[in-house]
């Protein structure tokens, strides 16, 4: 854990308990049902996630400011990097086709699967058969009781 995390008491220097370490803490000697930390912990990642998007539109004005020098506090230094670069296929109309293709394809191998059977290509005769289907990782998925 890096010295940015958790408040501190002013008074004595010392670290106070994390919020979310507390939680933590309560699941595992049952004092809080599972599900309540959780909700709570989704809660405040979504306000930090405000907070740090407003934090970092500051840090990047005072970078440029610094003529992008990079800055450092605790340890840690943040410098401001350039977002990547990427081609527009959309603007090659070769592309474009191959793209549309591919979809149409995908589309019958889909076809096939889910039917459990071979589809003969209209366009091209070619006999497209069956793939076999891999599982994502299973998640939480987290929204509003009614």
């Amino acid at each position: 854990m890096s010295e940015v995390q958790g408040n501190y008491g002013q008074e004595t220097g010392q670290q106070e308990p994390k919020e979310w370490e507390r939680l933590k803490q309560e699941v595992i000697e049952g004092l809080t049902k599972p599900s309540k930390a959780y909700v709570l912990l989704r809660a405040m990642e979504s306000e930090i996630a405000e907070i740090k998007k407003e934090v970092e539109t500051e840090l990047v004005g005072e970078i440029l400011s610094n003529g992008k020098e990079p800055t450092t506090y605790g340890g840690f230094e943040v410098k401001h990097m350039n977002g990547r670069s990427a081609y527009v296929y959309k603007e090659c109309p070769m592309w474009v086709d191959a793209d549309t293709e591919r979809k149409r394809v995908q589309g019958l191998v889909q076809a096939a699967t889910t039917q459990g059977v071979e589809i003969i290509d209209k366009e091209t005769g070619e006999v497209i058969e069956p793939v076999n289907m891999s599982t994502g990782k299973g998640y939480l998925k987290m929204e509003k009781a009614k």
